[in-house]
């Protein structure tokens, strides 16, 4: 139950991502762990179903787990995932990598 949550939160996030985004892309990668890949592709349709707007965008959705996921993000913020979980003792090493926004 928890890691659904997370990905519902994970899509209303990119929702609100989308909105705030100067320069728009048109892909929008997501790294969630790999057992909700299914789940959040299903919750990505919905979504795109419910908000027609965002429907032309591609969203690619990626097993990558929470650890692993901190680890790409601070290597490499610019090829990392514009959506993804991870676990919240790393919050200081991403902040410090410049790897999270505030979601307004």
């Amino acid at each position: 139950m928890k890691r659904k949550i997370v990905s519902l939160l994970a899509v209303g996030a990119a929702a609100s991502m989308l909105f705030s985004v100067n320069a728009f892309a048109d892909q929008i990668k997501v790294w969630v762990a790999d057992n909700v890949v299914d789940f959040t592709n299903q919750q990505i349709d919905a979504f795109k179903e419910a908000n027609p707007d965002f429907a032309d965008y591609e969203y690619v959705v990626e097993a990558v787990g929470e650890g692993d996921a901190a680890g790409n993000m601070i290597t490499d913020v610019e090829a990392g995932a514009d959506i993804y979980c991870f676990a919240q003792d790393q919050i200081a090493r991403l902040v410090a990598a410049g790897a999270l926004e505030e979601v307004a």
